[in-house]
């Protein structure tokens, strides 16, 4: 396509910037960079079912934007990373529950990023329209999610409740995103498919490492 080379540098700005930053809204600034080339990227070409699933690939990147946006909202004091694991631990109890609740929603926006189950569903169709350039340069996005998962949700909100839901969730969101996509590939016919399978598969392998430290 002709603006390929155009997006996929902004995509590996975002991709940069979310892997460099200390801020949690600059994170989700790097997020919507990375994404808007993404959806770019994606279209990409012709075709009914690519643009078709685009347009879903959009609207469930853009319900996660609202959600990232109201559990930054939910996060009190700073969105300095350094700080709010700083301050977390000396709000008082109704405070530090909204904080906790702001970072479990941002486990969900990052989990969507990442395609964990059951918010996940989207990566193998995706990945089998998707040109194959694009294709594998969304291999890489995907760790984008994982690792904001293991930054923010690893080590900003870490206190004994946050760890707890975190841990005791994590592990069993890994094992079944893992299975799920070793069953999928074993039952794909097409290769791009197969490989969208695999994809989902290596990211469940990737969030049982993190829940077990």
């Amino acid at each position: 396509g002709r603006y390929f080379h155009t997006m996929f540098h902004f995509l590996l700005m975002g991709v940069c910037g979310a892997f460099l930053t200390g801020d949690l809204f600059n994170l989700f600034v790097f997020f919507e960079i990375l994404l808007m080339a993404s959806y770019v990227l994606l279209l990409h070409g012709q075709g009914r079912q690519r643009f078709q699933l685009g347009i879903h690939y959009v609207t469930i990147n853009l319900l996660a934007s609202a959600l990232f946006l109201i559990g930054l909202g939910m996060i009190v004091g700073s969105l300095n990373m350094v700080d709010v694991g700083r301050i977390l631990p000396t709000l008082d109890d109704d405070q530090h529950k909204l904080a906790i609740a702001g970072g479990l929603l941002l486990f969900v926006v990052f989990g969507i990023k990442a395609a964990m189950l059951p918010v996940g569903f989207w990566l193998p169709k995706t990945y089998a329209v998707a040109s194959t350039p694009v294709a594998a340069i969304f291999t890489i996005m995907t760790k984008v999610g994982i690792y904001a998962i293991l930054r923010v949700n690893g080590t900003v909100f870490d206190d004994a409740m946050a760890q707890s839901i975190f841990k005791n969730t994590l592990l069993l969101i890994g094992l079944i995103t893992s299975i799920y996509g070793v069953i999928g590939a074993i039952g794909a016919e097409r290769l791009r498919r197969f490989v969208g399978f695999m994809v989902l598969s290596s990211v469940g392998t990737l969030l049982i490492a993190i829940a077990m430290f």
